[in-house]
């Protein structure tokens, strides 16, 4: 009796697993695109400040970026590789740096910026 204690804890362990992923993944799509939403919002932010952008053409540029982002041209981790690389480079003005840098990556995979 005692020896199957540990495997009828690992059954019912493994049956609440499933349970709950069948609930998460049911109500998943509509999180799911509140969690896209956020995210874009959040890479939207964060490339307007960390970028310091001042200008209208400036916010222009970001918006057009996180569109292709959101649309799925533009692959996220390179717009991040990108950032990063521009406020190391130029801590000060790292938008210019940005801005020519990601208009040169993003044609090698055939988006216009």
């Amino acid at each position: 009796m005692f020896r199957a204690l540990p495997y009828v804890s690992i059954a019912a362990l493994l049956v609440a697993t499933v349970l709950f992923t069948a609930g998460a993944t049911s109500s998943g799509s509509a999180a799911s695109q509140k969690l896209a939403a956020e995210k874009t919002a959040d890479l939207k932010d964060r490339l307007e400040k960390g970028l310091k952008a001042r200008r209208p053409v400036e916010f222009e540029f970001i918006d057009k970026v996180v569109a292709h982002v959101e649309s799925g041209e533009l692959p996220v981790d390179l717009v991040d590789r990108t950032f990063f690389w521009a406020r190391k480079r130029e801590p000060v003005r790292p938008f210019q740096h940005f801005e020519r840098a990601l208009k040169i990556l993003a044609k090698r995979i055939g988006v216009d910026l």
